[in-house]
């Protein structure tokens, strides 16, 4: 008889939770400032990979930005390249699939220009394709397979529909502006930099397969960020792209003055006086704060404080408690209607 019972597996209930919810979770509105450490970051995954944890992670870079040696991959969720509930597993195939789509994107472009009769007739000179750098190889310790995601990769960008004249109008900016980009950093410095490169690559790139945004003065200097950061041409173009994505309203004119409104009825809130001062000067339209709100303060800052102050404007750990906030209200207002109900009846 005893054969013939089926044996189960012991689980404990309630599941235990992640240490990174019950064990040595910080409270940043107590230690401003203090950056988030690798143990901490540590802590942040379960066993299977997942960062369970996204709320701690805005919060924490919020209060006190990323220590460098974990900002690689830290910005790897915080812009986008890896969903926060991805499993380890499944962002190798996450990585896998990105190059494929990368490196096909890459190839597609100066094909595209190659073969355009406009190109070839009517381009000035300075718009020179040889100068962007061959699209990267695919890594070796990939074990996702890799040529199907390629051939998929190569029939969507085969689809994409140019825009010709704004493509080779971008291209003509980007070659002006990214000899400029950091050359007073070492990374970026010296003739012939392959990081400069690099950057004409991810520009041109999303340029060609984002016409609707196409490429702006200043997001040389955004892109350099991701590039000295990720120290990965494919991880940053993906990082560059999900962050224009959100903030592709900066590079208009609408946007621009949207916000400036913004930051205007912001310092009316706070410090009216100064604001005052400001129209006594006549600059109260704060058209002095593009820049840095553009660059989040690049060319104000040393570039690890501009590093530093990018993540935690970027960690939207404001605006997510917000919603979250908005949310447990609606919560709140549905249950009082719903108690309201049974009252009545």
């Amino acid at each position: 008889m005893a054969e013939d019972q089926e044996e189960f597996e012991e689980i404990q209930f309630p599941p235990s939770l992640p240490s990174c919810l019950t064990e040595n979770v910080v409270n940043c509105s107590q230690r401003p400032g203090v950056p988030l450490d690798e143990k901490t970051f540590a802590k942040m995954f379960d066993s299977d990979g997942r960062l369970v944890n996204e709320h701690q992670l805005r919060q924490m870079t919020f209060a006190g930005g990323v220590e460098p040696r974990i900002r690689r991959r830290v910005w790897s969720f915080l812009f986008g390249v890896y969903p926060f509930n991805s499993t380890t597993r499944e962002r190798e195939a996450i990585q896998s699939d990105h190059q494929a789509k990368y490196i096909a994107m890459c190839e597609r472009w100066p094909k595209f220009l190659e073969e355009s009769e406009f190109f070839h007739h009517d381009v000035p000179q300075h718009c020179d394709i040889s100068a962007y750098a061959a699209p990267p190889s695919p890594s070796s310790d990939l074990n996702i397979p890799f040529k199907m995601m390629k051939l998929q990769a190569d029939i969507h960008a085969g689809q994409q529909k140019f825009d010709l004249k704004s493509l080779v109008t971008s291209i003509q900016i980007i070659d002006k502006d990214v000899p400029r980009t950091d050359r007073n950093l070492t990374f970026f410095s010296g003739s012939s930099n392959p990081h400069l490169r690099v950057i004409r690559n991810i520009l041109a790139t999303f340029a060609a397969f984002n016409p609707n945004i196409g490429y702006a003065q200043g997001m040389n200097d955004i892109l350099a960020r991701f590039i000295l950061v990720l120290q990965s041409e494919v991880d940053a173009y993906w990082c560059f792209s999900h962050f224009m994505e959100r903030m592709k309203s900066d590079f208009i004119e609408d946007g621009v003055l949207n916000k400036l409104h913004d930051i205007r009825e912001l310092v009316l809130e706070i410090d009216p006086d100064l604001l005052q001062y400001l129209a006594e000067v006549h600059i109260d339209d704060m058209t002095f704060c593009h820049r840095w709100m553009l660059l989040c303060f690049k060319r104000e800052f040393t570039f690890e404080d501009s590093l530093r102050c990018f993540e935690m404007l970027c960690s939207h750990h404001l605006e997510q408690n917000s919603m979250q906030a908005q949310l447990k209200r609606e919560q709140e207002r549905q249950k009082e209607f719903l108690q309201t109900r049974l009252e009545i009846n």
